[in-house]
């Protein structure tokens, strides 16, 4: 579908180089314009039918998303944001959370094994219960983000775009 995205871009600049210039009315120049539409049409057509069979067929391993989820380097944000809370500007936060790291990386250790004195001692004395990918995910609830309540939100947003556009639309 990429590759078919940028293949539509082309025909965009192509009818629109061509539109530049004429003149209003009737010109030759406009037979040229019936390859790029008639073969954008075309390949929406074929690409959408795709797409809809993709989407229907679509599995996730929720296993292998949780695992991925626990990488304890995504928690990064999340420290640095309860820092700033905090009151600690966000570039001090950063490089704090930063070094941090990088230590345990190099003592081999993980965010997890770190005791409340060292939570405490970064200024995070509840920083063990940030390392959690539910509340990681629940507190990203900005329009757009990837908590339930505003995944849920786009979706509805996009049913309600594409509702009067599916009336008497077919399945193919």
């Amino acid at each position: 579908a990429r590759a078919k995205a940028a293949r539509l871009g082309g025909h965009v600049v192509a009818l629109t180089s061509m539109l530049a210039g004429l003149p209003l009315g009737y010109h030759r120049d406009l037979q040229e314009d019936k390859g790029p539409a008639f073969d954008a049409a075309d390949t929406v057509e074929a690409t959408l039918g795709a797409l809809a069979g993709c989407v229907e067929t679509l599995r996730f391993d929720e296993a292998a998303m949780r695992e991925a989820a626990e990488a304890e380097a995504l928690y990064a944000t999340d420290l640095a944001e309860e820092l700033v809370r905090a009151g600690v500007p966000f570039r001090q936060a950063h490089r704090r959370i930063g070094e941090l790291l990088k230590r345990l990386h190099a003592e081999h250790r993980s965010l997890r094994s770190l005791g409340p004195d060292e939570w405490r001692d970064l200024g995070l004395p509840e920083g063990a219960s940030l390392l959690d990918p539910d509340r990681s995910v629940r507190a990203r609830s900005m329009p757009g983000g990837p908590s339930p309540a505003s995944v849920l939100a786009q979706a509805q947003a996009i049913e309600a775009t594409l509702a009067p556009r599916n009336h008497g639309v077919s399945k193919t």
